[in-house]
C-alpha cells in the first residue's frame, strides 16, 4: 500500500491499517505541505495499471462538488457543522474540542473504506470527506431538529438532553462523569454512594 497523505486524518487512518498487519510505504515531500490541496493521485489516473487498484481521497469536502478545492482544516469543520456550537457552558462561548476530533474520526473512516473496498475486490475509488463524516456524527442532535424538533442547545456542565443523570458533577477533588441509563442502574449508583433512600424518590 502507498500513503501520501499529510497532517493528521490521512496518516492517522494509515496508521490504523498498518496495526491491522497492512504493508505501507509512506510517500512525503521535504518541507511542510500541510497547506497545499488537491492531488493527481486517483483511480482513474491508475486503474490501467490494475483495475483492483484501491484510492482513497481524503480531504474537506470531497472530491466533486463547488466545494471540492476549499481548504479545510479540523477547528474549521467543527465550527462550520456547529459541534463547537454545542459544546461548552450556555452562558459561554462556542468551544472547540481538546483534540483533533474531525481527522481522527475522518481518519478511521477513510481505513474503514479502504477495507471495505479491498473486500469487495473490484477496485474503485473511496471518496471520504471531514464534513461528510461529522455531519453524520450530529446523528441524533441533527434528526431531532430535522423532525420538527428545537435547535439542540449547550446544557450546563455536558448534560446530556435525555437521561439523567449524565453530566459532569463538581466534586472536592475535582469532576466526576456519571451517566445513568435506566432505572436499575441508578439503584446501584444510589447504593455506592450510600443513599439508598434516592433510588425511589419520586423527584
Amino acid at each position: 500500500m502507498l500513503e501520501v497523505g499529510h497532517v493528521l486524518a490521512g496518516p492517522y487512518g494509515t496508521m490504523l491499517l498498518v496495526g491491522l498487519g497492512a504493508d505501507v510505504i509512506k510517500i512525503e515531500p521535504r518541507g511542510d505541505v500541510s497547506r497545499q490541496v488537491g492531488s493527481q493521485l486517483d483511480y482513474e489516473s491508475l486503474r490501467r495499471f490494475n483495475p483492483k487498484i484501491v484510492c482513497v481521497a481524503l480531504t474537506g469536502y470531497g472530491l466533486d462538488g463547488p466545494a471540492s478545492e476549499w481548504p479545510a482544516f479540523d477547528y474549521v469543520i467543527q465550527a462550520r457543522l456547529g459541534v463547537a456550537a454545542l459544546t461548552g457552558e450556555p452562558d459561554g462561548p462556542p468551544e472547540l474540542t481538546g483534540y483533533s476530533a474531525v481527522d481522527n474520526s475522518a481518519g478511521i473512516m477513510a481505513a474503514l473504506g479502504l477495507l471495505a473496498k479491498i473486500v469487495e475486490g473490484t477496485g474503485g475509488q473511496v471518496d471520504v470527506s471531514l464534513f461528510d463524516v461529522m455531519l453524520s456524527q450530529l446523528n441524533y442532535k441533527a434528526a431531532a431538529y430535522l423532525n420538527g424538533g428545537a435547535a439542540p442547545k449547550r446544557e450546563p456542565l455536558g448534560a446530556h438532553n435525555l437521561y439523567v443523570p449524565a453530566q459532569l458533577f463538581e466534586t472536592a477533588t475535582g469532576y466526576l462523569a456519571l451517566f445513568v441509563t435506566s432505572d436499575s442502574t441508578w439503584r446501584r449508583l444510589c447504593g455506592g454512594v450510600d443513599r439508598p433512600q434516592w433510588a425511589d424518590h419520586a423527584s
